[in-house]
């Protein structure tokens, strides 16, 4: 079944909030300050999802903090805008995790990689059935 980028957004958020993490949709948005100035929410290309997901130190499996996530979901034809690429570059460059999604097994399998082990209501199911 072809999913839509809304209903994603929908369940990439349900498999990010989990107990060793949180997340939360982010919108780019412009509005209009009292006095008439223009206001900008978040920086111009930023990510669908924003995340934080507490790590493990990989030696000695103390806490060592949280590590900051970016998820850009996308339908299976969608591509990154160039202000989208420009925000990747950005977070990536500072040691933040940004992910290209198109499922949550794209976004289990990115955190996996990068040593992440989260999940909110579906941890140890896949997306694909």
């Amino acid at each position: 079944m072809k999913q839509n980028e809304t209903a994603l957004v929908r369940e990439l958020l349900l498999f990010l909030n989990g107990p060793t993490s949180v997340a939360w949709r982010s919108q780019a948005i412009k509005a209009r300050a009292p006095g008439g100035r223009i206001v900008q929410a978040l920086p111009t290309g930023h990510a669908d999802i924003a995340a934080i997901a507490r790590t493990a130190c990989p030696n000695c499996g103390a806490d060592s903090g949280g590590r900051s996530i970016f998820v850009e979901a996308k339908s299976a034809t969608g591509r990154l805008r160039p202000e989208q690429r420009t925000f990747r570059d950005s977070v990536a460059s500072r040691g933040a995790i940004f992910i290209e999604a198109r499922s949550v097994d794209d976004v289990r399998a990115a955190l996996a990689a990068a040593g992440i082990a989260i999940g909110g209501w579906d941890a140890g199911r896949s997306s694909a059935g």
